[in-house]
């Protein structure tokens, strides 16, 4: 038996981490982020505080704010008491003000415009747009047609068609297009077969299309257009992270059996990267028929990697029908660090299902060590977190102290196939290489 959407939600209360800690990424994975979840979450925060609620608090800020939602947001900012957010859950909760419906912001604008962490540039680049910008642009936007919303989308891919980092291509601007498009149902819908024919143009896409085409993938998947499903899984071929990140988020989006099925029956012949990423349609949304789909996997794959995850995604669903199948992969191999997640949700499914595996006292006894280092990596994190804006606001109030010439590798914004190589020089592969670094500052 699998417990109830509002069972689960009611795991936001518990009295155990762990619990907590498994109820939000559910909630987080399966985009189940409407303000009545919100509500619930709130609640959490405001019985545990910040530091205690979950093990990674910034998840607050994934999920959405109603009007009467959003003065809680404001003022949580605004605090400056002992349990007050820190600077970057202060930043989290921002973005999330900052996304909140188009509708809340227009009522709300003065306001929110009247905070200063609205206005402060996070960046490393000059004079790159503040989150008040980004609202203005959201508003801006939004008071246009959804046809003239179209229209410019495809006049930007135009325009961006040769350029080769998502700063150039201005991709947050797209998005605020395609959000007014989605909201407006009839014209979105049609525009549905123009979508799947620039999804369908090319096997692989070139270098005036693939902006294009990623951008229709994540349209496609925001109207939930499951006959573009074979076009969408098409498009792994290409091996780009973007494409990759866009097309299994759009899958999850559609979040049908089919969607699993259609994974399912493609899986064994696929390369490795392709396999790991589609295992996320079996994690991140629930049906019936998912947890026969993982058994049948499971009979198929050797690789100890996605052995684990098909083991994950068996346990993710507080389904009491994937506790065997989750159990016995993790028992194949106890040891490895990698499987810890599967016991996390065994254990928050059993805890918050009042059901008493018989592994239980042993696997808590295993996690509570991890999670103590974790939790000194964290506050040690938020120190380091807290010590970089600050020195950000010296430097940006101080400009005189800034000297010489930055030279910054901006590895995670150019587009770079990651079994090419790498463009440092190494002569590695860029997934080898530069792609597991962060932005390094020279």
């Amino acid at each position: 038996m699998r417990l109830s959407e509002s069972e689960i939600s009611d795991g936001l209360m518990h009295d155990k981490l762990i619990v907590r800690d498994e109820v939000v990424r559910y909630f987080r994975r399966t985009r189940r982020l409407q303000p009545d979840i919100t509500r619930k979450v709130i609640e959490a925060v405001d019985k545990f505080g910040w530091q205690d609620v979950f093990r990674w608090s910034y998840q607050v800020g994934r999920f959405t704010l109603d009007e009467a939602l959003l003065p809680w947001a404001l003022e949580q900012i605004q605090r400056s008491d002992d349990g007050a957010p820190d600077e970057d859950l202060r930043f989290h909760l921002a973005h999330m003000i900052s996304c909140s419906p188009v509708e809340v912001l227009r009522s709300q604008s003065d306001q929110i415009l009247s905070e200063e962490l609205f206005h402060q540039n996070l960046s490393r680049q000059t004079n790159a747009p503040t989150m008040a910008d980004a609202i203005e642009r959201r508003l801006e936007i939004h008071e246009q047609s959804a046809e003239t919303c179209w229209d410019e989308l495809l006049k930007h891919c135009e325009t961006i068609a040769s350029v080769d980092t998502f700063q150039k291509a201005n991709i947050p601007k797209c998005k605020i297009l395609i959000d007014r498009i989605v909201e407006d149902h009839e014209f979105s819908c049609s525009r549905h077969g123009d979508i799947r024919e620039m999804l369908s143009q090319a096997s692989r896409p070139n270098e005036a299309s693939e902006w294009i085409v990623g951008l229709m993938v994540i349209l496609a998947g925001r109207l939930r257009l499951a006959d573009t499903v074979p076009l969408l899984y098409r498009h792994y071929e290409v091996d780009w992270d973007w494409y990759n990140e866009v097309i299994t988020h759009s899958l999850v989006q559609i979040g049908t059996e089919d969607v699993q099925n259609y994974v399912a029956e493609r899986y064994a012949d696929e390369p490795w990267y392709i396999r790991k990423f589609g295992l996320s349609v079996f994690e991140d949304f629930y049906t019936e028929s998912g947890l026969f789909r993982v058994s049948s996997l499971l009979e198929q794959e050797q690789d100890s990697e996605l052995r684990g995850d098909l083991g994950v995604a068996a346990a993710s669903h507080f389904d009491e029908a994937g506790i065997d199948i989750a159990r016995s992969v993790f028992l194949e191999n106890p040891d490895n660090p990698g499987y810890q997640a599967i016991i996390e949700r065994l254990l928050a499914h059993s805890y918050l299902a009042e059901l008493n595996l018989p592994e239980q006292d042993k696997w808590e006894l295993q996690i509570n060590q991890p999670r103590k280092g974790l939790e000194r990596l964290r506050k040690e994190l938020d120190r380091r977190i807290a010590a970089t804006v600050q020195s950000q606001k010296t430097f940006r109030n101080n400009p005189q102290m800034l000297t010489g010439t930055s030279h910054r590798i901006d590895t995670g914004h150019t587009k770079h196939p990651r079994n090419s190589l790498c463009p440092c020089g190494s002569g590695k592969k860029y997934k080898k290489c530069c792609m597991r670094k962060p932005t390094l500052l020279q």
